[in-house]
């Protein structure tokens, strides 16, 4: 019997984005790809003054973010998973930033 492999975790890097703009908000949806369209949603505020948010200078850098955005039991044979896929729309709010 072959075993059907599990998401364990999942990490998303947003780097580039904190580093050239002060942010806002961020805000994740993972995507319900079925007909309900229950889409997930968690949001968090970036500290522009924490390690978390800046490029890392060792082999570590502390996590910061959803840890618990979403649990492995909600995703797991559900819509959100469609043709071993997932969809996580990022949504940045910079609209505290001056027209360029």
């Amino acid at each position: 019997m072959q075993k059907t492999p599990k998401i364990v975790t999942i990490l998303l890097f947003l780097i580039e984005i904190f580093k050239c703009f002060y942010i806002e908000q961020v805000t994740l949806v993972l995507l319900d790809q079925g007909p309900d369209r229950k889409h997930l949603t968690d949001t968090f505020r970036p500290d522009p003054s924490s390690s978390s948010f800046k490029r890392p200078s060792t082999d570590m850098n502390i996590a910061s973010g959803c840890p618990l955005f979403v649990a492995h039991n909600v995703i797991d044979n559900s819509s959100y998973i469609r043709e071993d896929t997932i969809y996580v729309r990022i949504q940045v709010d910079t609209s505290d930033l001056e027209n360029f």
